[in-house]
């Protein structure tokens, strides 16, 4: 079931749905994505399995790229907040 809007693991479930989501898209198992983005293929499955994971920044970045989509976009969807200043 889903939780009720607002909670803390929200933006995290979000982004695990957009991971999972993108791979299907592609039809890309997990290894093939882990292999196309450096990401450890165990970091991918708690990416899409677990709604408490906090992704490395590194990884939302070679997501971001990956699917070319604003960096700052995905750290939101992901639940990391963007520095303000560059």
């Amino acid at each position: 079931t889903m939780p009720a809007s607002g909670t803390n693991g929200e933006p995290s479930i979000a982004f695990g749905r957009f991971v999972r989501l993108m791979r299907r898209d592609r039809e890309l198992t997990l290894e093939k994505l882990a292999e196309d983005t450096d990401i450890e293929v165990a970091e991918l499955i708690e990416i899409e399995e677990d709604t408490h994971h906090k992704p490395e920044l590194r990884t939302v970045y070679q997501l971001a790229n990956y699917v070319n989509v604003p960096r700052g976009n995905l750290l939101q969807v992901a639940g990391l907040t963007v520095p303000r200043d560059s």
